[in-house]
């Protein structure tokens, strides 16, 4: 065990190292500019006018922490303004924020920020490393984090200051949370499934398909149990004097109440 918890840490470091080595000297991407120019705003000023299609959450997480004045911000230009009016200023307001502004160094206010996002893609290792052990064990914990941590694709976009990697945390998150209260539902197991559906939302507005797909999750379990319970009964059929008396004591309303009371609730 021991050896295994090991593995995954180690496994976990050459992620983080490889991802910041991999984006150290590379430029922004289209959007970065725009959106860490964004999260500034959001978090510091608390001013929503730039890239109000994203929800904040992920942009505290970003910036928080930082000194509001390692970024100069004019409020003063046209461009100010203009954000109010027309979507597209946004983008050359925050081009001339971080690339026109002498006081602002656009390639370590970014590679800063890539740095905590890495952080991001971390978490969603863990998660996947604990939920393939609690699942199959440490060979499977081992394997899954394997696959995750040389993913070229996680590798890439876990650095960037977009919120494609903490929507996929927050969503695996939910999925792990219905799967512990398929275990077995208490009260903070309903509230883990409410707060991190409330989270992949203000992630990112496709968070909304957690509702759909918790939904989803939700409705096949109980089928599953269903299905389950249908064949166990088939398997231990009483006689037929027997289930003729139980059908005349209620037998919908018990088998109802049979899989309602799989909701055991024990704080």
């Amino acid at each position: 065990m021991v050896c295994a918890i090991f593995c995954c840490a180690a496994l976990l470091v050459i992620f983080a190292v490889t991802a910041h080595l991999g984006c150290r000297n590379k430029s922004a991407t289209f959007d970065e500019p725009y959106d860490l120019v964004a999260a500034w705003l959001h978090t510091f000023y608390g001013d929503f006018r730039c890239d109000p299609e994203d929800p904040p959450l992920w942009k505290y997480y970003a910036v928080v922490g930082r000194n509001a004045g390692d970024m100069a911000i004019d409020r003063q230009t046209s461009l100010w303004q203009e954000m109010l009016r027309k979507h597209a200023s946004g983008w050359y307001y925050a081009i001339d924020t971080l690339y026109h502004t002498p006081q602002n160094n656009a390639d370590d206010l970014i590679r800063s920020v890539r740095d905590r996002m890495i952080g991001v893609g971390v978490l969603l290792g863990i998660l996947i490393a604990w939920w393939a052990w609690r699942l199959a064990g440490p060979l499977a914990a081992l394997v899954a984090l394997f696959a995750f941590c040389l993913d070229p694709n996680f590798l890439a976009h876990a650095p960037l200051i977009k919120n494609d990697v903490p929507l996929a945390l927050a969503l695996t998150a939910l999925m792990a949370a219905v799967w512990l209260l398929g275990e077995r539902a208490t009260h903070l197991r309903i509230i883990g499934v409410i707060l991190l559906t409330a989270l992949a939302i203000v992630t990112k507005f496709s968070g909304f398909l957690a509702l759909p797909i918790l939904a989803a999750a939700l409705l096949s379990g109980v089928a599953a149990a269903g299905l389950a319970d249908h064949l166990v009964g088939r398997a231990h059929a009483p006689p037929a004097h027997s289930r003729r008396r139980r059908h005349r004591r209620g037998h919908c309303s018990s088998h109802l109440c049979l899989h309602l009371g799989k909701l055991r609730f024990h704080l």
